[in-house]
């Protein structure tokens, strides 16, 4: 990698990397980038993220490495709360982006609604504790039993908690109410959608200290013209009539509320897709990271950060 990196013709403003955690190689190729003269930017995919690892070897790995990022590393992107700097180097928070155009629009909200009617709730997820979908089965668990026999939850993904939640559904009785898929994508996940009304966004980040942070199932539900729930504080979304917002934390919540919240909305999945189109595509934090890049050449120059 290192003789490949000594071929390359860097005639480009900056590099742009998504920041997986540290081994010695990734930080070597860091360096290399860094001594050639090349501008790095790198994004954090959620930060601050040490919480949501185990403390083995690629934990300390990362901890010791990242103290040096600032010799060869411009700034840092980064999605989460309001930082002014990541790791002693500038740092810019920037939202999950969405490729739209593979995302395609449901249709089960232009059909007709009402509390005689199925409601069913969509999870996508590769299933980890703080995607909370315990909280939405426990909820499930304490509902009048006229009002749970309209609501289906569909859990599409795989992942370390899919055998604790299907044993949750065993030991409540809602075999009948929760569908589990696995992992599905392309036509299988969209027929899935197709009859799904509402999205569950992450409803267990306070079990990793977040607050304020722009998951991408929000997104995703959003450009595919569905209403969702979520927990966190999303700025994306502080002013919509698409969100239903509960308590970020792990008491249950009334799944009744949610429902009579549907029945009142009037949600239109195209008005939802401009909404993306507008606010949550790739492009539009791409255009925010290029204004990111040349402040930080205006006011650091290259070099200074070493």
């Amino acid at each position: 990698m290192l003789r490949l990196l000594r071929k390359i013709n860097f005639d480009f403003d900056y590099i742009y990397i998504r920041y997986m955690r540290l081994t010695p190689w990734f930080f070597m190729f860091l360096r290399a980038l860094g001594n050639k003269g090349a501008r790095v930017i790198i994004e954090v995919p959620t930060y601050p993220y040490d919480k949501e690892y185990r403390k083995d070897g690629l934990y300390y790995s990362d901890i010791f490495f990242r103290r040096y990022l600032h010799k060869y590393v411009l700034g840092v992107t980064y999605v989460g709360a309001k930082f002014q700097s990541v790791w002693g180097m500038p740092a810019l928070d920037i939202h999950n982006g969405i490729d739209i155009e593979n995302l395609k629009l449901s249709n089960a909200n232009r059909k007709s609604k009402g509390a005689d009617k199925d409601v069913n709730f969509i999870g996508v997820a590769n299933l980890s504790d703080w995607h909370g979908y315990d909280r939405f089965i426990m909820s499930m668990s304490i509902l009048d039993r006229k009002v749970l026999a309209r609501v289906k939850f569909h859990i599409v993904g795989d992942g370390e908690v899919l055998g604790y939640l299907q044993g949750l559904v065993q030991a409540l009785n809602l075999t009948e109410n929760v569908i589990f898929y696995g992992n599905r994508s392309g036509e299988d996940l969209d027929s899935i959608f197709e009859y799904c009304q509402i999205g569950v966004a992450s409803l267990g980040l306070y079990r990793i200290g977040h607050e304020f942070i722009t998951p991408l199932k929000p997104a995703e539900y959003t450009a595919r013209g569905l209403p969702f729930i979520l927990a966190n504080a999303d700025e994306r979304f502080f002013d919509v009539s698409f969100k239903y917002q509960i308590e970020n934390n792990g008491s249950n919540f009334n799944i009744k509320d949610i429902l009579d919240w549907y029945y009142s909305l009037n949600c239109d999945p195209c008005y939802l897709r401009d909404y993306a189109i507008e606010h949550l595509s790739w492009e539009n934090q791409m255009k925010k990271i290029d204004d990111f890049y040349n402040h930080l050449i205006t006011e650091v120059p290259f070099g200074d950060n070493k």
